[in-house]
């Protein structure tokens, strides 16, 4: 499964079913020149990187030590370059 998620965009929704090991969740259109962090509900960080000339970003499910994320409500923060856009993504089973 390929999810896109293109910032420009008011209302970005994301619903992932990680068992499919081809999932790919792709942020795009970005500048090349942002940070973007997945948090869980809680506050935790899952993984974050930081863009560096790339207009795109590919996240495979996994937090920062390698583990496929449990099934729940994520929040993501892209920010950088005058860009902020917070966002939820849904992985179900």
């Amino acid at each position: 499964m390929l999810i896109q998620i293109q910032p420009e965009k008011l209302v970005i929704r994301c619903f992932v079913f990680i068992s499919d090991p081809a999932t790919q969740i792709i942020f795009e259109g970005l500048s090349g020149d942002e940070r973007i962090s997945i948090y869980t509900l809680s506050g935790n960080l899952v993984t974050s990187t930081t863009l560096t000339g790339g207009a795109s970003w590919t996240w495979n499910g996994k937090n920062s030590s390698g583990a496929w994320v449990t099934r729940g409500i994520y929040i993501y923060f892209i920010g950088g370059s005058g860009v902020k856009k917070i966002g939820k993504i849904a992985i179900i089973d």
